[in-house]
């Protein structure tokens, strides 16, 4: 006969397997397999640690023009988006709703948007912050003192 193995070895060579065991399913989100990057010098580090031949620049150039969308991403699949009867039955309405209003308002509400964000706001901006600071300054009494603990 063997050598016996004594009990507390064994519960804790099993306590470390399962330990590990845990660790390499989180370390593999839920597949199978480790996960990788897919992208050619991801990090600033990694393009500057040596200096990158022309191979490696046509690379890293190809993956770049390969992540911009396409003008019909991102493709909606209803049946893609999983919805729970409940919210099935609430969103229905609304989103029947919004498709029939979807045609008319979204090129001009995007217009608006845009044109907000581009030409018109900083002076927007300004005149909100001119009337909040008006608001609050009418409203404060004068007599207020703002920090009580410093004397």
């Amino acid at each position: 006969m063997g050598a016996r193995v004594d009990e507390t070895i064994l519960e804790m060579q099993k306590k470390l397997y399962k330990e590990e065991l845990i660790k390499d399913l989180r370390s593999k989100h839920g597949s199978q397999f480790y996960p990788f990057c897919i992208e050619p010098m991801p990090t600033e580090r990694d393009r500057l640690i040596k200096p990158m031949t022309d191979a490696d620049r046509a690379l890293r150039k190809q993956w770049l023009e390969d992540q911009k969308l396409s003008p019909r991403e991102p493709v909606d699949v209803p049946e893609w988006t999983r919805k729970n009867i409940f919210r099935r039955v609430y969103h229905g309405f609304f989103d029947g709703f919004c498709n029939v209003f979807k045609p008319i308002l979204v090129g001009s509400l995007f217009d608006v948007l845009i044109n907000f964000r581009g030409r018109h706001a900083r002076r927007h901006f300004a005149y909100i912050f001119q009337k909040s600071l008006y608001l609050i300054l009418s409203y404060v009494p004068c007599g207020i003192k703002l920090s009580t603990h410093l004397g």
